[in-house]
């Protein structure tokens, strides 16, 4: 999993509310997306932040050769070539 600081924010993600833009364009797909898709909603699930957290279906993040790719939000932290696997702690360090 690799991961691009796009903008520094000064504002942290955890405890508010927050969005994850995940791209469903055909490359992102293909390439383990819609796993990872289904395996957001779950993991929030778990980790119970379903209630606080977003989920957002994109267009192309121009992270096709290195996809999936997802931003979290707050704080536009661009996450590429991600798994289902690497989700639980993705989004503890971003949301908790």
């Amino acid at each position: 999993m690799k991961t691009t600081k796009v903008r520094q924010s000064t504002k942290s993600g955890k405890n508010k509310k927050g969005k994850i833009l995940i791209c469903r364009k055909s490359s992102c797909d293909k390439r383990g997306g819609k796993k990872l898709y289904r395996a957001l909603g779950e993991t929030l699930h778990k980790l119970g932040l379903k209630e606080r957290i977003s989920i957002e279906v994109t267009g192309c993040q121009k992270q096709c050769k290195k996809a999936p790719s997802l931003i979290l939000m707050p704080g536009k932290v661009k996450h590429a070539d991600v798994s289902p696997k690497d989700l639980g702690s993705l989004l503890k360090t971003h949301y908790q």
